[in-house]
């Protein structure tokens, strides 16, 4: 009887436990961004639903009660060679983000993009909105704060209508192994941060770039001041819950006005 006693006890014990998590349900990490610390979520979510993401052919549209409440634009640095803005406009793309320079990833050396002046000239005189992006391979904070500066000087105090992006990969397509591969959560964290605080100084936000991969290399607890540019080509929506402004969906999009593949990106803010 006794037996019999304990082991009602141990499955009613299980019971109310297992009575307990629904109640209070423990806040699910499946599909999300960056590190969990301490069982908790180390991002904000997202609340889009995406039953309004709406595709026709390589271009999205997010679309609620029969608004659109999205844009969909593209990212380009030198390797597109000469653009067509006027074509690129007429396109139905409406923002662009251009590429304004560069660190080496193993020589570190700084260096802006060939085409920038042109590309951010020629965007504007067509119309669209534009934000510019730095690639970014720091490895202190002091690095981070020269390649803002380097972002402000080619800037001059341009206006823009999209934050500049940070953009820190470890192993872009080509360019061999990354100088900044060892650095920890903490690093990385502080040094988009030093990034972040000097271009608002310039007077200039800060959106961060990256993957699945990329993003899980920092501490995202310490970001989210921040907006998340998200990237993830292949899937008919983002599998990330983390709350991100804009989504680089597809490199293989086709753009009049650009010749070969370009990346394509909808900007999801007025749906947030």
């Amino acid at each position: 009887m006794l037996l019999l006693a304990l082991l009602l006890l141990v499955l009613v014990g299980g019971l109310a436990v297992a009575v307990s998590g629904v109640a209070t349900p423990e806040r699910s990490t499946e599909g999300l961004t960056g590190e969990v610390a301490d069982g908790e979520l180390s991002y904000p979510r997202h609340s889009y639903e995406w039953a309004n993401l709406q595709r026709n052919g390589d271009r999205l549209a997010y679309v609620h009660e029969g608004r659109v409440l999205s844009r969909v634009g593209v990212d380009v640095s030198e390797h597109q060679g000469a653009i067509d803005w006027q074509a690129v406009a007429g396109d139905g793309i409406g923002f662009a983000y251009i590429r304004l320079g560069y660190r080496g990833t193993s020589t570190g050396a700084l260096a802006r993009d060939a085409r920038f002046s042109d590309n951010l000239a020629g965007a504007r005189a067509a119309g669209l909105d534009c934000g510019v992006y730095v690639f970014s391979q720091a490895i202190s904070e002091e690095e981070a704060r020269e390649e803002a500066r380097m972002a402000l000087d080619a800037l001059g105090g341009a206006a823009l209508q999209l934050p500049v992006a940070f953009d820190f990969e470890i192993a872009a397509a080509g360019t061999g192994a990354s100088r900044a591969k060892g650095l920890s959560r903490d690093q990385m964290s502080s040094i988009a941060r030093a990034f972040a605080r000097e271009m608002k100084a310039g007077g200039y936000d800060t959106v961060i770039y990256g993957n699945a991969a990329d993003l899980g290399r920092y501490r995202m607890s310490d970001l989210v001041d921040y907006p998340l540019w998200w990237a993830e080509y292949g899937t008919p929506v983002p599998t990330t819950r983390s709350r991100f402004s804009l989504w680089q969906y597809t490199n293989e999009g086709s753009v009049a006005g650009i010749r070969g593949s370009v990346d394509l990106n909808i900007d999801l803010t007025q749906a947030q």
